[in-house]
C-alpha cells in the first residue's frame, strides 16, 4: 500500500481553488504494452482541402470510419485508416458528385523502444455542476510514478481517395472546354516515420476505487506519392477528362502529411470499461487537391 498527497482542482469562470488530502492506493498494473488488436470507430470526422484564393468547399465532407491495427509480429503490424463521407458539401448542390472515400492500408515496423518512469496524472473523480451561466468542474487527481514506453518506427502502404473536384475553383475560374464539376480519383503510396507513446497505469485507492491513465498515441510524418490521378466529368456521363486537366496544368505527384492518433490500451476485464474516446487528425498537401486538414473523434470498440 502506498500513500500520496492528492489535489482537488476547481476551475470556474469566477474562482480557482486547490486543497489537498492524503490517500492510500495500490498499483494494480503498470505495464505500457499496446494491445495486439486495436479497432476504433471514427464517429465524426471533418475532411477539408483547399487552395488559394478559392477555398474549394465542394470537396469538404463529414465522414465516418474505422481506424486501428493488427499485430502480426512484436515489431510488425498491419495498419488501416478507412473513411466514407455521409455528407459531402458538393453533393448538396450537385448529386452527380461522388461522395468522399479515403482508404489507407499499410504496415508499421516498430523498434523495441525504451521505457521511462514519469510522474503521471491519474484522475480519481470529476464532477461538473452548473449554476446560471457559471460552470464549475471539480477534478480530484493524484500524481503517480508510472512507466511510459516510446517506440520509433517506419511505415508504408497504399492510399486511395475519391471525391468531388471543382475544376473552376482549381484553375481560378479560367475556362477550359466547359469543364467544371469533376470527380477525382487518386491512387498512390505513402511512407514515413512514426513515434508511438504508451502509458498504462491502473491503481485502486481507498476512497475512490479503481482509477487509471491508459492511452497510446502515434505521431507520424509521411511522404505521399500519387502517380495515378483520374478525372471524370460528372455532368457528362462520367466521361474521362484526365488528359485535358493535366494538359492545362500538370502537378508534381508528391505530397506529405503529419498525423496524430490515439488508441485505448488496457482491457475491459481490468478497468471495467468497454469503450474509450479516441482522436485523430492530419495536416498536409496532396497533388491537385492542395492543402488538406482532417480531424475526427471516435470510440475504441475492440482491443485485445
Amino acid at each position: 500500500m502506498k500513500s500520496r498527497f492528492i489535489f482537488l482542482f476547481t476551475v470556474s469562470l469566477v474562482s480557482i481553488n486547490t486543497f489537498g488530502q492524503r490517500v492510500n492506493y495500490d498499483v494494480i498494473k503498470n505495464e505500457p504494452v499496446e494491445p495486439k488488436i486495436s479497432v476504433a470507430l471514427d464517429l465524426f470526422q471533418l475532411d477539408a482541402n483547399t487552395g488559394w484564393p478559392n477555398l474549394r468547399t465542394d470537396n469538404m465532407s463529414f465522414n465516418i470510419g474505422m481506424v486501428g491495427y493488427v499485430k502480426v509480429l512484436p515489431m510488425l503490424e498491419v495498419d488501416y485508416n478507412l473513411h466514407k463521407g455521409f455528407l459531402t458539401l458538393g453533393r448538396m448542390a450537385n448529386e452527380n458528385y461522388p461522395g468522399n472515400t479515403d482508404l489507407n492500408a499499410g504496415v508499421n515496423f516498430l523498434l523495441p523502444g525504451i521505457k521511462k518512469t514519469k510522474s503521471t496524472k491519474v484522475v480519481l473523480a470529476s464532477e461538473t455542476t452548473r449554476s446560471g451561466n457559471t460552470e464549475t468542474t471539480n477534478t480530484t487527481y493524484i500524481m503517480v510514478p508510472a512507466q511510459w514506453k516510446r517506440r520509433l518506427g517506419f511505415r508504408g502502404g497504399v492510399k486511395f481517395k475519391n471525391g468531388p473536384f471543382n475544376y473552376q475553383d482549381y484553375i481560378d475560374e479560367s475556362t477550359l472546354d466547359g469543364l467544371d464539376e469533376l470527380g477525382m480519383m487518386s491512387t498512390g503510396i505513402y511512407g514515413g516515420v512514426m513515434l508511438r507513446s504508451i502509458r498504462n497505469i491502473v491503481i485502486d485507492s481507498d476512497n475512490f476505487g479503481l482509477s487509471f491513465n491508459s492511452l497510446g498515441s502515434d505521431l507520424y510524418l509521411d511522404v505521399i506519392v500519387n502517380p495515378i490521378n483520374r478525372f471524370v466529368d460528372v455532368n457528362n456521363n462520367n466521361e474521362v477528362v484526365s488528359q485535358e486537366v493535366k494538359d492545362f496544368q500538370s502537378v508534381f505527384p508528391i505530397g506529405f502529411r503529419i498525423g496524430y492518433e490515439t488508441f485505448q490500451v488496457e482491457q475491459r476485464t481490468v478497468i471495467g470499461k468497454r469503450f474509450g474516446i479516441t482522436w485523430n487528425g492530419e495536416f498536409g498537401y496532396q497533388p491537385y487537391r492542395g492543402i488538406f486538414i482532417n480531424a475526427g473523434i471516435g470510440l475504441s470498440v475492440f482491443r485485445m
